[in-house]
């Protein structure tokens, strides 16, 4: 921690690994959030909030409590358990830095750790994406599942004798067939539109994900050039730590994102089926009615 300007090297270690490491243990509020929470109420002005060590220490494991936090629940859960005015602190800091005529080693610290905070948003957001694709993927092999006795009908009774142009038994409940395939075909259309919904969505955070890791290690490289390990040591443990998160976003993501594909590949393959055979049943009924 902040003493006297010195830093033991188990810590120093401990801080450019906080953002890999997970824990089991029961979370409510993250630690060190409560106090942060505290001090931006008592003085909700950046320019002195940064002046403080201690407060910046907490800070830091306020940001290491949120990655832990989402181990064991979602984003949008985890924000429950967040002080709003850690959030609110969180969301001002880009107005920090765009106001700064010339960042100094604090500002550094602050854009590591937002940075850090935007990290954990997009590594909740990979895996929500990995649980979409799951079921997206059950969804379409359940419909597939579903289908495979009418096609097995169809391609058995009916196809066989329309491709010979003699059709001798009108199948049973065409109407009903019909209706069937009209149903799957929109599920799929509303599969096909979450997919597209959610790669777009993967792609962009996928180029953040890039952006951000490569930024960490940047705030890093640069509070080294101030000269001052108060301040380059933690900013180096905060810019290293979410360039490792980012990474495994990043890695997550490109599977993700490669099942989506082939996924959509199936769909598409499943859609012209249906297609085909809705036409097929369209057109011998009606040949029957006439």
């Amino acid at each position: 921690m902040f003493r006297r300007g010195h830093f033991r090297f188990g810590f120093v270690l401990l801080l450019a690994a906080f953002l890999v490491i997970s824990t089991s243990e029961a979370i409510s509020v993250p630690k060190g959030c409560a106090e942060v929470a505290s001090a931006w109420i008592k003085n909700p002005q950046m320019g002195a909030f940064v002046q403080d060590a201690k407060t910046l220490t907490t800070l830091l494991d306020c940001i290491q409590g949120m990655y832990q936090l989402i181990q064991q629940f979602d984003w949008k859960t985890a924000q429950t358990m967040i002080p709003k005015e850690v959030q609110g602190l969180m969301q001002k800091i880009p107005n920090l830095m765009e106001k700064a005529k010339k960042i100094g080693g604090k500002d550094l610290f602050l854009l590591s750790v937002y940075l850090g905070y935007r990290s954990i948003e997009l590594y909740d957001r990979a895996n929500s994406l990995k649980i979409d694709f799951k079921l997206y993927r059950q969804e379409f092999d359940l419909l597939k599942q579903e289908l495979k006795a009418i096609k097995e009908f169809l391609d058995t009774e009916i196809v066989p004798q329309w491709k010979n142009g003699k059709m001798v038994n009108m199948p049973r409940n065409t109407e009903k067939y019909i209706e069937m395939l009209s149903r799957y075909s929109e599920v799929l259309r509303k599969l096909v539109h979450a997919i597209y919904s959610d790669v777009k969505q993967g792609s962009s955070d996928r180029i953040w994900s890039f952006t951000y890791g490569v930024s960490g290690v940047g705030v890093c490289v640069g509070s080294v050039f101030t000269g001052n390990p108060v301040v380059f040591v933690p900013t180096c443990g905060v810019g290293l730590g979410t360039a490792a998160v980012n990474v495994k976003t990043y890695v997550s993501l490109g599977e993700t994102l490669e099942g989506f594909d082939l996924l959509w590949e199936d769909t598409a393959e499943m859609r012209t089926e249906i297609t085909k055979y809705r036409t097929i049943l369209e057109l011998v009924k009606m040949r029957h009615d006439f």
